[in-house]
């Protein structure tokens, strides 16, 4: 991925995108902030993910990354699974991303209410619209306590969260207070570990870890 100036005669950033396999960006999009939106296909079981929706690699997957506009960090990086080729991205004004491309997989993600469900033979095409924006958990207290504290986490985009996991595996319980606060309850079998709070197009984690007392 590379920017250029204006006058197309000097490199703003350059940068590789990819993981240990074959990578392949096939198309670029900009929003109106400078963030750059490359959709692509990757075989690499360690392509950079952040924020992901799904990471799972099953032979190849379809990949959406966006880089942020000085290039020098990804803001969002989703791999798309079941043998996947995105070949073109396009935004709308919100920010959403269409990303359109081929599958052979009978198990890609279908949403309800869609059009076709069912992978009709050979190669399909697909359309699937993406809302990359994520929550973001500034802070949380307390800091420590025993199973069944409830810990009120501070931070943005908590409206439409799915679920919370502690990154130990424990699913946990969780009220949404607000957009900025949401409460978790520390889940039987949980040890000290940061907290995850995930919505329907990627997740957060908190700065630091909670600390799971006796």
């Amino acid at each position: 991925m590379a920017k250029l100036n204006k006058a197309g005669k000097t490199l703003v950033y350059s940068t590789y995108l990819g993981g240990d396999s074959s990578d392949f960006g096939y198309d670029i999009a900009v929003d109106n902030l400078g963030n750059a939106y490359v959709s692509g296909s990757t075989t690499s079981n360690n392509f950079p993910l952040v924020n992901e929706i799904y990471f799972t690699l099953n032979g190849f997957a379809g990949f959406l990354s966006i880089l942020n506009a000085t290039g020098s960090g990804l803001i969002f990086s989703t791999l798309l699974p079941g043998n996947v080729d995105f070949i073109s991205v396009a935004l709308d004004s919100t920010g959403n991303a269409y990303v359109s491309g081929e599958t052979v997989s009978p198990s890609f993600p279908i949403t309800p209410g869609a059009v076709q469900a069912t992978l009709n033979g050979g190669d399909d095409a697909f359309i699937t619209k993406i809302n990359p924006s994520t929550p973001l958990v500034t802070g949380f207290s307390p800091a420590s306590g025993p199973v069944g504290t409830a810990i009120t986490l501070t931070g943005t985009g908590f409206s439409k969260t799915s679920y919370v996991y502690f990154t130990n595996g424990k699913k946990a319980p969780f009220t949404i207070v607000s957009d900025t606060q949401l409460v978790v309850t520390v889940p039987t079998g949980a040890t000290t570990a940061k907290i995850d709070v995930y919505v329907p197009f990627g997740k957060a984690q908190s700065p630091t870890a909670f600390t799971v007392t006796p």
